[in-house]
């Protein structure tokens, strides 16, 4: 062959066609101008033969009443398209081959093929080889595949928060087995001995689901994977309990001046009431009566100001949280002691001027109360989430120092860590 050399290439090629399968061929080249003819190259061969077989051949369920066949290309990529074919199985093995697919290959990282001449609960064969205008290549390995329900969900987990149960699962090598359409989850009353009558109470797409308006009880589930082919195989199934709140602990009560008694107690730990409902007595056996209901805006702690307490009688206090599934346990017992205010008391007091506010200066969380009051009183920080509300106490008793009018400040700590909105006051004690 000869072929001109343009000097603004720096390299050339040469198709050779029309070669005979199956042959070996040998070239070399020679440049030349006109000087005359360089020497060789050194000699390579060349064999004409078919492509390469397809690697790596998978099958499994495909969305809609077919199966999904994929495989990656031959090494070398020579090939013009694949021939697939199918068996029956036989005892375990392939049985006849039939070709049924003709694939044009365009250069696809991953060809594939969908086989929708196909009947649930058979188990198929398939094997796939290349082609090109050489000839064919060996087949791929057979592979074969059941079309059968998918396999059951694992590792199943559940939490209880009030009235509902969130359930999440994971899938059982789905990738391997191909295209799935959901999960029905099914949901049983204990029976004391085990699980009652299954009941279908949803069906979801999702990896986890939400069951609310439980009431107290306990509860079984399963969960079951579905597709085209049918329902899967039930897991084992998996018991939950639905319960009232946790008591709250650590209730504490102590007098502020001879005006209110104040209570604070903690949340129990699965922190899912919705109130506290709060009950004093002057009597720590017997004759309880409830006094406020408080709703739970905060789920670390609660407290409550009670203002209409017996004076000079020991009260006592009890409190228990309560949600949509019912009461909790009671705390255990605190109790409070106020003796009638002394009037010379209140009235040098009363002749005091008010404390009064003079700025709040908000910092990420927390507030920063300014106010004037008289030197030499003692004064105590009140908050409450609503205007309306009851106060309570957020800091100690802070003992002014000097005389007349004097400026001082509180930090209160993560005061809008719970709510958007706080409301202070300053209240003198006598």
């Amino acid at each position: 062959f000869d072929f001109p050399w343009p000097n603004q290439f720096p390299s050339r090629m040469y198709e050779d066609t029309n070669l005979t399968p199956h042959a070996t061929y040998w070239y070399r080249i020679q440049a030349y101008n006109w000087v005359g003819n360089g020497e060789y190259t050194l000699p390579q061969s060349v064999t004409i033969t078919p492509p390469a077989p397809p690697q790596y051949l998978n099958a499994k369920v495909g969305a809609t009443n077919n199966i999904e066949l994929e495989w990656n290309p031959p090494a070398r990529d020579d090939q013009a398209g694949y021939y697939v074919e199918r068996a029956a199985d036989l005892n375990g093995l392939p049985g006849v081959w039939a070709q049924i697919a003709t694939v044009i290959n365009y250069n696809y990282y991953q060809p594939e093929y969908f086989d929708s001449n196909v009947t649930p609960n058979t188990t198929l064969w398939y094997r796939v080889r290349s082609f090109n205008v050489v000839g064919n290549s060996d087949y791929t390995t057979p592979v074969a595949i059941t079309l059968a329900p998918p396999r059951p969900p694992i590792s199943f987990r559940a939490s209880v928060f009030a009235d509902r149960a969130t359930l999440s699962w994971e899938g059982n090598d789905y990738y391997s087995y191909g295209a799935i359409s959901g999960f029905k989850i099914e949901r049983a009353r204990d029976t004391g001995s085990g699980p009652g009558l299954w009941s279908e109470i949803a069906t979801t797409s999702e990896w986890h689901y939400t069951d609310a308006g439980l009431s107290g009880a306990k509860y079984w589930y399963r969960v079951k994977a579905y597709n085209w082919l049918g329902d899967g195989t039930n897991p084992p199934a998996f018991k939950i309990t639905i319960n009232p709140p946790g008591a709250p602990v650590g209730l504490y009560s102590y007098a502020s001046g001879d005006k209110e008694i104040i209570l604070s107690w903690s949340v129990a730990q699965t922190r899912d009431q919705d109130v506290f409902k709060l009950e004093r007595s002057s009597n720590p056996i017997s004759d309880w009566s409830q006094i406020a209901v408080i709703p739970a805006t905060n789920q670390w702690y609660a407290n409550y100001s009670d203002t209409n307490f017996a004076p000079n009688i020991t009260n006592y206090y009890r409190v228990r949280a309560s949600n949509i599934v019912g009461d909790s346990e009671y705390s255990t017992t605190t109790s409070a002691f106020i003796s009638s205010p002394v009037a010379s008391a209140l009235s040098a007091l009363v002749a005091l001027p008010a404390p009064h506010i003079t700025q709040l200066t908000l910092t990420n969380y927390d507030v920063l109360l300014t106010w004037t009051a008289t030197g030499g009183t003692t004064n105590v920080v009140e908050a409450t989430a609503q205007p309306t509300g009851n106060f309570a106490p957020v800091s100690p008793n802070i003992i002014l120092s000097g005389n007349g009018s004097v400026t001082t400040n509180y930090l209160d700590v993560g005061a809008l860590t719970n709510s958007s909105s706080r409301f202070y006051r300053i209240r003198l004690v006598p």
